[in-house]
């Protein structure tokens, strides 16, 4: 009998999982990043904040109708249903109205639109609910006031506006009450002894 030589069998190299362990590892790390900061990356894409000029750009287009006088350029920015309603003086629009706890606040031309450059406008996103973002401006008398901003439909929309002034009411003479009469009927006896 021959002896026949010993069969020699390669084993395969175990293979090195390292990219796959990483992959795996890198996944983990995205869920668990994204499970702890759902609230700010869903605000961050709901906001579109990668375009955070968007706001400020509204605001802008608004003022600008302001100062050109332009009611359908302006009104196109304010939220649709909005409570502000045109303020009609002789006929011709000079701005928004709305009522308020305080009464009738006017935001006139004169007094909302800035003169000159519209410049320096500043922007702070809330994300707290639906989110928002508030622009800073000037308005015509030099102060810096806010306007609040909502996205809908895609597109940022005023929501308020504040600033504004109060309407005047045509006052007259007032007219002196007197106090009403006490329960019981009189008052204190004129002498200082008792009825009785």
């Amino acid at each position: 009998m021959s002896a026949s030589a010993p069969e020699t069998t390669k084993q395969p190299k175990p293979r090195k999982r390292y990219t796959e362990y990483v992959i795996v590892l890198l996944i983990l790390v995205f869920i668990t990043l994204a499970a702890l900061y759902q609230e700010q990356l869903s605000a961050f894409v709901a906001l579109k904040k990668w375009d955070s000029g968007a706001p400020a750009r509204q605001v802008t287009k608004f003022l600008t109708a302001l100062q050109k006088a332009d009611e359908a350029a302006a009104t196109s920015v304010l939220e649709p249903n909005s409570s502000y309603k045109p303020l009609k003086e002789k006929d011709k629009w000079n701005g928004y109205f709305i009522i308020s706890q305080a009464g009738k606040m006017l935001f006139t031309l004169e007094d909302s639109a800035p003169k000159g450059e519209i410049k320096d406008l500043t922007v702070e996103f809330n994300s707290m609910g639906k989110g928002s973002a508030l622009v800073s401006a000037l308005d015509g008398r030099g102060k810096m006031v806010d306007f609040r901003l909502e996205m809908q439909n895609g597109e940022w929309r005023i929501t308020e506006m504040r600033g504004g002034k109060p309407e005047k009411v045509a006052t007259g003479p007032t007219k002196k009450m007197t106090p009403p009469p006490t329960p019981g009927g009189g008052g204190k006896p004129k002498s200082g002894k008792s009825p009785h």
